[in-house]
């Protein structure tokens, strides 16, 4: 007697739990989640040792700017690895196009996440910096500023573009692309104030001394934490997710060869 309704079993020893589909793109990079909790307890400690540094070790002021250079202590290092982020994509995007593998596609997009809030601080930083040093939230005569903005647009429409196209391959392509060529957006953000002059963007405050340079370093760490524990819950995510997709459409050609 032909059970018409028996449920699909994988077969060849697939696992549809770690998502070792037969049929299905390869899905490597470990298990996800894993040593998420202490990354996050650890992201927490340095971030809390920071603030403590940044209130009971750091001065209080500085000549030029007073006080106000405090937020330079999240504004400095959100900007430096902004770039290391967006510099990441990159990369990826050249091993997505050199290899094909949609474990690239996905690092790609968890550095771009992580550059997005980044650059998303040093916009929110910058913008009260100047509020409290110049008595201006915003300025569009600021190069490095508005340069900030639209950089941050620019990697938003990243994950527009990567939402909107449902073929693996040709988003991971198509997305490895636009990586490659956003990278160039962001040159000018680097090197906003030699390009197009200072603007109202202040001049360099003197960062110096050794409780300055410990709170930065201090920051600079905190701050790394932080961005590759959001770099890893993205990965992590877009890899269970591929699994549980890659799993289901196994699971429904089963059912369509059966039926």
């Amino acid at each position: 007697m032909n059970n018409s309704t028996a449920s699909p079993t994988p077969t060849n020893g697939a696992d549809l739990a770690d998502g070792s589909v037969p049929g299905a793109l390869p899905l490597t990079g470990g298990s996800p989640g894993r040593l998420f909790l202490p990354h996050a307890l650890i992201t927490v400690a340095a971030l809390a040792f920071m603030n403590w540094l940044i209130i009971e070790h750091a001065p209080f002021g500085v000549k030029q700017i007073g006080a106000s250079y405090l937020i330079a202590f999240y504004h400095v290092p959100s900007a430096i690895l902004m770039g290391v982020a967006y510099t990441l994509v990159f990369a990826a995007g050249i091993m997505v196009l050199l290899t094909k593998s949609v474990e690239w596609d996905r690092r790609a997009r968890a550095a771009a996440a992580a550059g997005l809030l980044a650059n998303g601080i040093v916009l929110v930083t910058g913008s009260v910096w100047g509020k409290a040093a110049w008595n201006l939230w915003w300025n569009f005569q600021d190069p490095r500023l508005t340069t900030s903005a639209v950089i941050f647009l620019i990697y938003l429409a990243y994950f527009v573009l990567s939402r909107g196209i449902e073929d693996e391959a040709k988003r991971a392509r198509i997305c490895a692309i636009y990586g490659i060529l956003a990278l160039l957006a962001y040159m000018p953000v680097k090197y906003a104030v030699e390009w197009f002059g200072q603007g109202s963007h202040p001049p360099k405050v003197a960062m110096d001394g050794a409780q300055i340079r410990d709170t930065l370093n201090a920051g600079l760490l905190a701050f790394f934490f932080l961005y590759s524990l959001l770099y890893r819950w993205k990965y992590d995510l877009d890899t269970l997710r591929e699994r549980s997709d890659a799993a289901l459409a196994r699971v429904r050609r089963l059912e369509d060869s059966r039926s």
